[in-house]
């Protein structure tokens, strides 16, 4: 100690002045890290939150799509395929402000849109057609990927129902 503390008076003040800040940038340095830490968790939190909120959203829409078109499929315009009474009723449902549908659409067991109440699509995408498949295949609900919408160009995901 006494060598530490000997030599050039300025250099022993540095020295001990050094030694007394060491404690503190310690102490400094911890704090930081556990606050990060903090910090982290609660975003991941907050993150996990969200995510469970927006699939509890798109559960909701999901579920009040297949409701309105099971009430679609037991329409007897939808059931004779009068085109300008679905043409109607769709851009009716499709003009509500409160809506998550994209497009509506009849179509044939290939995919062919026989009635759409926006755009002049000919066909489903090939994105849907495993879904449609399916569709027909269980005669129940089904939801696809992610496709493109022929009416619209832009991604959805295609709620398919029985008629």
């Amino acid at each position: 100690m006494r060598n530490f503390l000997s030599g050039h008076i300025g250099r022993t003040i540095y020295r001990v002045v050094i030694l007394a800040f060491l404690p503190s940038l310690f102490i400094l340095f911890r704090f930081g890290l556990e606050r990060n830490s903090a910090d982290k968790m609660a975003a991941k939190e907050r993150l996990q939150e969200m995510v469970l909120s927006i699939a509890e959203q798109q559960s909701r829409s999901v579920e009040n799509t297949r409701t309105l078109l099971a009430t679609i499929a037991i329409l007897p315009s939808v059931h004779t395929l009068d085109k300008e009474a679905c043409l109607n009723l769709f851009s009716g449902i499709l003009s509500r402000k409160k809506n998550d549908l994209l497009n509506l659409y009849i179509t044939d067991k290939d995919g062919e849109i026989l009635v759409a109440g926006k755009g002049a699509a000919q066909s489903l995408p090939a994105e849907a057609t495993p879904a449609l498949t399916l569709m027909q295949k269980t005669m129940s609900f089904t939801v696809s990927g992610l496709a493109e919408d022929p009416g619209t160009q832009t991604s959805t995901m295609f709620c398919l129902y029985p008629v």
